[in-house]
């Protein structure tokens, strides 16, 4: 019973694209209505709709075919001649996988479009690196449009509403075929150089070539003067760091040899006075008196007159 059933709903599956396009669902908003629909289904039969669904939703993503891919090697071909909405992504970034549904289902809206280009570069492949760097890359997602030569921010919603509604809003670019989308500078630059003879055209991208040349010279030769400075301002300011460092250390170093000195100023004057009373006391025994015995004679004198009467007394008492 189960592959009868999968047999039916595969040939259902050009009807459920069709649904799909045409209602402009993409496969996680169809898979939620069909999880929807499912929590209704018995549960026996869910393990065989749940199958079947897969396989659909998996052959309508195959369908659906990949965002245009951009790296630094063919965006200039790519997109030469384009308005471009591009997001640059990396695989494991959680808001770029979040948004991949609508951004591809807006690449396949304006998939075969002449003026208007939708593709994404993937920041962590090398054949982009340089492109990410040059663009300003550096959270993800990032997403530019415009001219190819002077991209501009997105800032808006990432929603599939949101980014159509902005994309449908994109002009095509000024080209020589295409004067409606020129302003008057651009029409008046066109028609110049329409109306020049070849050699003269051949002479004024020689001269627009050796200008450019100086140009990124000059930018090159004060890269590596701004360079230059900041190395030597780096080197001052670890060399003034390392000065600070040493006066303070010195300073500690000096507090520390005064404090020693100090203690030893008041240790030398604690052994003077000491031995100055050592002398005294030397003195008093050279003549011949004992303190101890002067004091026992001051007692004597001051408590009776005769000590042998003091312990008669003593004995008539006891």
């Amino acid at each position: 019973p189960g592959f009868r059933t999968i047999n039916t709903y595969v040939h259902l599956i050009p009807c459920l694209a069709h649904l799909s396009k045409t209602m402009k669902l993409h496969p996680p908003s169809m898979m939620m209505m069909i999880e929807s629909a499912m929590m209704k289904v018995p549960h026996h039969k869910t393990q065989c709709y749940g199958f079947t669904f897969f396989v659909f939703l998996t052959l309508l993503n195959y369908c659906q075919g990949d965002v245009t891919a951009l790296n630094t090697g063919n965006f200039l071909n790519i997109t030469s001649g384009k308005t471009v909405f591009v997001k640059f992504f990396a695989p494991w970034c959680g808001h770029c996988q979040a948004m991949a549904p609508a951004w591809q289902e807006l690449a396949n809206e304006y998939k075969g479009n002449e003026s208007i280009l939708i593709a994404e570069v993937d920041c962590t492949e090398s054949e982009s690196t340089e492109l990410c760097t040059k663009e300003g890359a550096n959270g993800f997602p990032t997403i530019k449009y415009g001219d190819p030569d002077e991209l501009q921010n997105y800032e808006g919603d990432r929603d599939y509403a949101s980014l159509m509604n902005f994309a449908a809003e994109l002009k095509p670019p000024c080209l020589p075929n295409r004067l409606t989308f020129c302003n008057e500078v651009q029409v008046a630059a066109i028609e110049k150089y329409l109306s020049m003879s070849k050699e003269d055209l051949d002479f004024a991208i020689m001269a627009a070539n050796s200008k450019l040349e100086e140009i990124e010279q000059d930018y090159s030769n004060e890269q590596s003067r701004l360079k230059k400075l900041v190395d030597e301002a780096g080197d001052k300011s670890i060399l003034k760091q390392i000065e600070i460092a040493d006066e303070q250390l010195m300073g500690v170093i000096r507090g520390f040899v005064a404090k020693k000195l100090a203690e030893e100023s008041e240790g030398e004057e604690s052994d003077g006075e000491e031995g100055e009373g050592d002398e005294s006391e030397d003195e008093e025994t050279e003549d011949g008196e004992d303190p101890v015995e002067e004091e026992e004679e001051e007692e004597y004198s001051e408590g009776s007159e005769d000590p042998e009467g003091v312990e008669e007394e003593e004995e008539e008492e006891e």
